[in-house]
């Protein structure tokens, strides 16, 4: 009776929730690599040093040349360690210029059409529709979201077999490419459901603490009751550099003395008034929580006032970034990232043919009869399996 309803639960959840989950899946594989596609995309050897110049160009200076081309107010500087890719500078109108970091010439606004095109893919995800802001559809996603975690969490329930045996189990998570039909259909239901789950349970379960605040207040006060306390702050390094204004080279300089191994850095850019520079640091990828600093620099003295990494980082901000970041993989980095879009993948065939199987259940011809395509199973599977066993002509298992 529990299983008769959680399987008749499971399905008509599934057919609801089914197009909005496909859409899920298919803007989540496609924004899998944003980042590393738009740095390919946007890296120019016009980025590249002139012949005998070495040294970075101030910030200020750079910053004097981009405001010919943009006058509104940059809100953040993006660079890198790879000499190809040009400093980023985002502007308050959400405007980007890219430039030359020792020359400061304006190389151009990047690779614009890419970015319109995550963005609007990002806007499907999200809100359903490419323009953004729509509640509804927001809404729309957060429960669909939900009800694919229960999806997942009962389908290990219909999955589980009820005797374990290796040919029964083979039945279930060996992928089958020799049969069509709703054979197909059932047997890359379990084996890619099987192999996926972890992930696609991971990524559905950190997209309902991002959507729901009640489920993000309880994970932060769990991660708080039960969490590790954080390490002590590190000590701050001596001031090394007099920066009345923030030039390039002595933001490096202080940076690259606490994070010598740093990859890329996000630059808060205050303005003219600000007395601080709050940097992002990352050291890995550009996703990895526990390869990310946060650096503050006085601008006075140059000397570094605030460095955090993720051991001094407290017990909810660790748990946040690990549901903000694990949601898209790039907490693994690159191998986690290859896992997120490959789940998501996995995700559009396990829609697929639960719609299928579905439409074969209500409106599929029936036919009489059943053929024991492997009678030795029927006591080795139990009966909870016995759909990997029993094969009606020409439509596949039951």
């Amino acid at each position: 009776m529990i299983r008769k309803v959680i399987f008749w639960t499971h399905l008509v959840v599934g057919i609801i929730a089914g197009i909005v989950t496909l859409n899920l899946c298919v803007t989540g594989a496609l924004l899998s690599f944003e980042e590393q596609t738009v740095d390919w995309a946007e890296s120019s050897p016009l980025a590249l040093p002139p012949a005998g110049m070495t040294e970075h160009l101030p910030l200020d200076e750079l910053l004097d040349n981009v405001a010919k081309v943009e006058s509104s107010r940059p809100s953040n500087i993006r660079i890198t360690n790879d000499p190809r890719s040009p400093v980023r500078i985002h502007f308050a109108n959400r405007t980007i210029l890219c430039a030359n970091s020792y020359t400061g010439a304006v190389i151009g606004r990047g690779a614009t059409s890419l970015r319109d095109f995550y963005r609007r893919v990002r806007n499907l995800h999200v809100d359903l529709l490419p323009s953004g802001d729509a509640k509804m559809g927001y809404t729309i996603v957060n429960v669909c979201n939900l009800a694919f975690t229960f999806l997942a969490l009962s389908g290990i329930y219909l999955w589980w077999p009820r005797k374990w045996h290796w040919r029964a189990l083979r039945s279930l998570i060996a992928i089958r490419f020799d049969v069509g039909g709703k054979q197909r259909d059932w047997n890359w239901h379990n084996a890619f459901g099987f192999w996926a789950l972890i992930p696609l349970l991971f990524i559905s379960a950190s997209g309902v603490v991002l959507s729901y605040n009640g489920v993000n207040q309880a994970m932060l006060r769990f991660a708080q009751k039960y969490g590790s306390a954080p390490a002590a702050a590190p000590r701050l390094s001596s001031p090394i550099a007099t920066m009345p204004k923030p030039g390039w080279p002595q933001i490096l300089a202080v940076v690259e003395q606490s994070v010598p191994r740093w990859r890329s850095m996000n630059i808060n850019w205050p303005g003219p008034a600000g007395t601080n520079v709050s940097i992002l640091v990352w050291e890995g990828a550009g996703g990895e929580a526990m390869k990310m600093d946060f650096v503050n620099v006085d601008r006075a003295t140059g000397s570094i006032t605030q460095l955090k990494k993720w051991q001094n980082r407290d017990t909810g901000e660790r748990a946040r970034a690990i549901a903000r970041l694990g949601h898209t993989g790039q907490i693994l980095g690159l191998a986690g990232q290859v896992l997120a879009c490959l789940a998501c993948l996995a995700g559009v065939l396990l829609v697929y043919t639960g719609i299928a199987l579905s439409w074969r259940r209500f409106f599929g011809r029936k036919r009489s009869g059943l053929v024991i395509a492997n009678p030795s199973l029927l006591q080795e599977a139990g009966a909870g399996s016995l759909e990997t066993v029993i094969v009606a002509p020409e439509t596949g298992p039951d």
